[in-house]
């Protein structure tokens, strides 16, 4: 099989997804109505690459993340961003929120409640009974597409789509704050052994952060959690989190910024 143009849109589609910007702006439109590649020889070679190794997926993704562009920090340079403040050049990481997808299963990830089988029948993503596999094994009804779904930008399943949307609506904090599935998965993170373990305050703390965050929290935080904990007594006389304000606070990093984006 030897088709370059199959090959240019194929790696431009992985290089978008795993970037958060496509070498060409119009996925779906490579003819002259569409948008010029912002790295043409970059765009080639790597199709080139691609047909060379047997149309390998893998050793696509492997290149693209082993390359100095994809493990930049996305941290903000002055001088770069005056000359392209629009990122065209690919001088720094571009911040992406996680997908509903990727927000669901990093939250099962983090929980420890992520069910890691391969292949068998869909489950439902939420509801009482949901399943515990990963978003891709979701049930996803066509005719009538999940609310939630539809609240993060979830193409819709009945045609195809060259990209998807990023809002930010108010539905999407709601999901995070109310959501059975949330607060389920906030109150096992608690209920893990690794947290039993800690003997004070301040180690649960660290210990949830490094958990949902991947850091340890600075002073500051862990203030803000010590007075937040101080109010205990409010949370005794309610059944929700039994008794125990700690998976409101897994919750809340949940909700955070830091862990959705």
């Amino acid at each position: 099989m030897d088709n370059p143009l199959t090959a240019r849109v194929f790696v431009n589609r992985v290089w978008g997804h795993l970037l958060g910007t496509h070498l060409v702006a119009t996925p779906s439109d490579f003819g002259l109505q569409g948008s010029p590649p912002t790295h043409p020889e970059l765009l080639d070679w790597l199709a080139a690459d691609f047909m060379a190794h047997g149309w390998s997926a893998k050793h696509l993704v492997r290149t693209i993340l082993s390359s100095e562009t994809y493990q930049q920090s996305s941290r903000d340079r002055e001088s770069m961003s005056q000359l392209d403040p629009e990122n065209r050049l690919l001088w720094r990481a571009n911040r992406g929120r996680l997908s509903i997808e990727s927000l669901r299963d990093s939250v099962l990830v983090v929980s420890g409640e992520l069910d890691g089988q391969l292949r068998g029948r869909v489950g439902e993503l939420w509801g009482e009974d949901y399943t515990r596999r990963r978003a891709i094994y979701g049930f996803v009804n066509r005719f009538n597409l999940d609310p939630t779904l539809r609240a993060f930008d979830f193409p819709a399943p009945m045609q195809t789509q060259p990209g998807r949307g990023e809002s930010i609506i108010a539905p999407q904090a709601l999901f995070t704050m109310n959501s059975p599935f949330v607060i389920d998965q906030a109150a096992a993170i608690v209920a893990l052994p690794q947290f039993a373990a800690c003997h004070s305050d301040r180690e649960r703390i660290e210990h949830l952060f490094a958990a949902v965050l991947q850091r340890e929290p600075v002073e500051s935080e862990i203030v803000r959690v010590e007075k937040f904990l101080e109010l205990k007594e409010r949370f005794e006389s309610s059944p929700r989190f039994i008794d125990s304000p700690w998976p409101l606070v897994a919750q809340s990093l949940l909700m955070s910024n830091e862990f959705q984006y």
